[in-house]
């Protein structure tokens, strides 16, 4: 299972396996980004300044007030507890609270490093940093995922905002 988890149809929303060129419009030359298997529609990806920056090796962009840089083993531990503070903002009622009760800040932060540190390259984790150096955000996409075919589409992996940052801009800035 992805870190977004598979998403079942919402309302407003497409199903997960209708086409990327279905969403937003229809425009059919868009490049999408997949969360899950439910496709969104960004601006082409090689042209986002964190894409550019990844790619070129900067290590940090700042931008929207906000420290853009690449995740270390360092950074694991604030990612894994922001990722256990959204699970339980966004799916309290729809989870089993028990499930959510259950997640472990100390677990998910070693996966994050084992998966950190085995990486080939070809995944991009990047955090956003308030000032004061907490952690805002955290973004990681890499190439489209399905089965063994590789195309020259990219895919967000994971997006994940401190819960008290979410409509402010942070999510955005991660992904432009």
């Amino acid at each position: 299972m992805s870190d977004t988890g598979r998403l079942a149809a919402v309302p407003g929303r497409p199903a997960p396996d209708e086409k990327a060129d279905a969403v937003g419009g229809g425009d059919a030359g868009a490049t999408f980004a997949t969360v899950g298997r439910i496709p969104f529609p960004v601006a082409d990806l090689a042209r986002l300044p964190a894409v550019r920056a990844a790619r070129a090796g900067t290590r940090t962009v700042r931008m929207s007030g906000l420290l853009l840089r690449h995740m270390t083993a360092g950074d694991c531990e604030g990612v894994a507890a922001m990722r256990i503070r959204g699970w339980r903002h966004a799916y309290r009622g729809l989870v089993p609270q028990s499930h959510l009760d259950g997640l472990d800040i100390g677990a998910d932060a070693e996966r994050r490093r084992a998966r950190l540190a085995s990486g080939d390259g070809s995944v991009v984790n990047l955090v956003a940093e308030a000032e004061g150096g907490e952690l805002a955000g955290w973004a990681a996409f890499g190439p489209y995922r399905d089965g063994e075919a590789r195309t020259g589409d990219a895919e967000l992996y994971a997006l994940y905002l401190a819960p008290e940052r979410i409509g402010r801009g942070v999510g955005r800035t991660l992904l432009t």
